[in-house]
């Protein structure tokens, strides 16, 4: 049995200036996940002598509220658009992870940092004959014990 709950609420702003589009999001985030411990049988036709058939699942209770404010500057010209994009997120509340070790007394437990940054940049591209895409690269930064690189390629066609 399990309970999930999301919710989010944005406000979006557009100004375009000449070629330029300059956007903003404002925002927050809320979401709770509670899943209850249970017992997973295993089935299979090769024989498990020695392994168990069954396994226990602890219940996990996750959740994760945050506020985020986004900054967009793109240049328009032809079929083409480069755009830059920086984005604030503080994070109130999140389930914290926390390192056992029954060698190590006190292992270093992983950082719980509030805030982080999240920079990229991309382009857009605009096709006369139905195609459009759009290729992005993001990096996340201001986070200790994490690394967050992504590169996205979406390509559309109308049909």
């Amino acid at each position: 049995h399990s309970n999930r709950w999301f919710a989010t609420a944005n406000l979006n702003g557009f100004l375009p200036v000449n070629n330029w589009l300059l956007s903003s999001q404002i925002g927050a985030l809320w979401t709770k996940d509670k899943q209850e411990s249970y017992t997973e049988n295993l089935v299979t036709t090769v024989p498990t002598i020695g392994f168990p058939r069954t396994r226990e699942i602890g219940s996990r209770d996750t959740k994760l509220s945050q506020f985020y404010i986004t900054g967009e500057a793109a240049y328009s010209f032809n079929q083409f658009e480069p755009y830059a994009r920086i984005s604030y997120i503080r994070y109130f509340s999140r389930t914290s992870f926390t390192i056992s070790d029954p060698v190590i007394a006190n292992p270093p437990q992983p950082s719980d940092d509030k805030d982080d940054f999240l920079v990229g940049g991309g382009l857009r591209i605009f096709a006369a004959n139905g195609f459009s895409g759009n290729f992005e690269y993001s990096k996340r930064l201001g986070r200790d014990d994490f690394d967050e690189d992504t590169v996205s390629f979406l390509l559309r066609m109308d049909l």
